[in-house]
């Protein structure tokens, strides 16, 4: 791609396109039935605006507007990290911006909140090394800086 990517840091205007985004990356990684759908999305993104400190978005837009990429941020807090810490909770470009640097234009602005914040690290989850594109997003997490740090597991709650 030739034109120019800004990133910009998100507002509670930009709910309805970050949960288009985040829409777009869930689809892409998980069952169809399990998808929620994008107006729930953008309900829980407003939510995430409201609920306190903590929460952050970026923008990645093309010169006529249009966001062809997203990054949000959690703060964490461990006594591991030796105190308050970033986690990435979604990344995600669309497919015709992959491989022209947003996804690295995103992370570098995580960085530089992170930093803003006197966070100590920056944390993110990539998917599972099994999954269908997941050796393309190590090599690119690895390539940045990124190091391996275990898996994680859930519940719902």
């Amino acid at each position: 791609m030739s034109e120019k990517i800004t990133v910009r840091a998100a507002g509670p205007e930009d709910s309805a396109v970050i949960a288009e985004l985040v829409h777009g990356l869930l689809a892409e990684i998980m069952p169809a039935d399990k998808l929620k759908s994008q107006a729930e999305l953008e309900a829980a993104t407003h939510r995430l605006w409201r609920e306190g400190p903590g929460f952050a978005a970026y923008l990645a837009e093309t010169p006529a507007g249009e966001a062809v990429g997203v990054l949000t941020l959690t703060e964490m807090c461990a006594i591991f990290a030796l105190g308050c810490f970033g986690e990435v909770t979604e990344l995600y470009v669309t497919p015709p911006w992959r491989s022209a640097q947003v996804g690295e234009q995103l992370l570098d602005q995580a960085v530089r909140h992170a930093k803003r914040q006197n966070w100590t690290r920056l944390e993110l989850t990539a998917p599972d090394e099994t999954a269908q594109g997941a050796q393309r997003a190590y090599a690119f997490y690895n390539r940045i800086g990124y190091e391996t740090a275990g898996p994680r597991l859930k519940i719902s709650i």
